[in-house]
């Protein structure tokens, strides 16, 4: 456990030098959604450092073709085919599966030491501001299990007539995976429960809990809590299921993407006439735009601008009072100026009378006391 605990805070200190340096119709809806977009190729379907899946040493059963493999036989035959897949893909496999478990356990780690268990320095270095190195935040944990699964499916669409095959299958019947006491495993093929339970993290934001083991010396293998399930049911005085912890991040979305390959979903009712709704608005906007006449700027003007005249001096140094102002000149700035808001004129039928024009006695009255004679009389 101390060799854990110095891990994180060496971690922690790594990434703070890292810091420190860097400082229409319903077919048509659904190709609208994506919904049959599945499985085409693309130039990103590949990366220069995937792993080339090795041959497979079974072919599919016939029961795939016959797009029924529910009997006994064909599902014995359907496992044997499953663990075929599973060994042409066996590096990309165990990596994805590694990077699995090693987010899994990252995760509760962070809510165990959350809990009081360890410090709050190991709590916040296995955290989300965790540092983004190995042994750092969970977050970084799941990153590279993304790339992980990605990569594991780019390896499963250059399998010919082998990975494709079993995933379109379960795609198609994914109860065939599920066995009589409601778990998943049944036809025992590791590459789709890597893919579904990738899909089911991304879809639901909750990877608390799982079924992995919590708090784990690396070098001893010893842990503190077996499993995180139990731990969590604990946590929440022995509920049988408690509610999942849900961790609501963008960086899950990556793995939502998985859930294109191996769910089969269907648009509702109220999704297609919300879409069909939405075509027609941008059909609308699109023949407003390109099929109706426009008003352009500058063409077909009305009216030609009313000529400006303005004071000026010549390059002879003469004066002109009453010039013409040439458009686009620099003084042609305000020519194009209005008054929008004109006031109206002002008339004035009588005036006051000046009080230099009245009488003498009077302008007497205006003087201050001190300055006035005995009288006002001249």
């Amino acid at each position: 456990m101390g060799l854990h605990a110095s891990a994180a805070v060496s971690a922690t200190t790594t990434a703070v030098a890292v810091h420190d340096a860097l400082a229409g119709s319903t077919a048509n809806v659904r190709r609208g959604l994506g919904l049959l977009a599945r499985g085409s190729a693309s130039s990103f379907s590949s990366c220069p450092n995937d792993l080339v899946p090795q041959p497979l040493t079974k072919q599919p059963p016939q029961c795939i073709d016959d797009d029924d493999c529910t009997s006994r036989e064909d599902l014995f035959e359907l496992r044997k085919f499953s663990k075929a897949v599973d060994k042409s893909l066996a590096e990309a496999l165990q990596r994805t599966q590694e990077a699995r478990q090693t987010f899994e356990r990252r995760v509760c780690d962070y809510h165990y030491a959350s809990t009081g268990a360890h410090s709050q320095a190991l709590a916040d270095a296995c955290g989300p501001n965790g540092p983004m190195v190995p042994g750092g935040s969970y977050l970084y944990a799941l990153r590279r299990w993304s790339n992980a699964v990605h990569m594991l499916h780019r390896a499963c669409t250059k399998s010919q007539n082998g990975c494709n095959t079993i995933i379109n299958y379960l795609r198609e019947h994914p109860d065939d995976d599920i066995g009589a006491a409601g778990t998943h495993g049944k036809t025992q093929s590791k590459t789709w429960t890597e893919l579904r339970v990738a899909c089911e993290v991304g879809e639901t934001r909750s990877p608390v809990p799982n079924d992995s083991p919590v708090w784990c010396d690396e070098v001893t293998g010893l842990c503190e809590q077996k499993s995180c399930r139990t731990w969590w049911r604990e946590m929440h005085k022995g509920r049988a299921k408690p509610k999942p912890w849900v961790d609501d991040r963008v960086d899950y979305d990556d793995l939502r993407d998985v859930c294109a390959w191996v769910k089969n979903s269907k648009p509702t009712d109220e999704e297609l006439h919300e879409y069909q709704h939405k075509l027609l608005d941008e059909v609308a906007k699109t023949k407003e735009e390109y099929c109706i006449p426009r008003w352009v700027e500058g063409y077909c003007q009305t009216e030609a601008p009313a000529t400006r005249r303005a004071r000026c001096i010549l390059k002879t140094g003469q004066r002109c009072e009453r010039g013409v102002v040439m458009p686009g000149s620099e003084n042609d700035d305000t020519s194009d100026w209005a008054e929008r808001f004109e006031e109206a004129p002002v008339q004035v039928e009588v005036a006051p009378l000046p009080v230099c024009l009245l009488p003498t006695p009077a302008v007497c009255l205006w003087r201050p006391r001190r300055h006035r004679a005995g009288d006002c009389f001249l």
